[in-house]
């Protein structure tokens, strides 16, 4: 059976992840079987892109809009590339559903 994940606009980009963690928790949590709204896929992304930064003390130094970082010191944007949006996608990814397998 697949199971299809959507995007929702019923959460803030902060609480995406509690509701992925929801959503993948009413599935066989096998990966093969999931699949997920690109759309979801990418706010995941940026959320996880925002963890990393703020674990590195930078939370007060960047503003993320639109999956674009702009710098506040400087003023200068980093715009990422879909490789890293999907790398960053699929690295959360792989660590919640993981959580969820051991929580089993």
């Amino acid at each position: 059976m697949k199971y299809l994940i959507v995007d929702t606009e019923d959460y803030t980009l902060g609480e995406i992840n509690d509701y992925f963690k929801s959503e993948l928790s009413q599935t066989n949590l096998n990966k093969e079987d999931i699949v997920i709204e690109k759309s979801l896929q990418r706010k995941i992304a940026i959320q996880e892109l925002e963890r990393i930064f703020d674990e590195n003390g930078m939370s007060h130094q960047y503003e993320m809009l639109g999956g674009v970082m702009h710098l506040n010191l400087t003023g200068n944007a980093i715009e990422f590339s879909e490789n890293e949006f999907q790398s960053r996608f699929e690295d959360a990814y792989t660590s919640i559903l993981n959580g969820l397998i051991e929580s089993v």
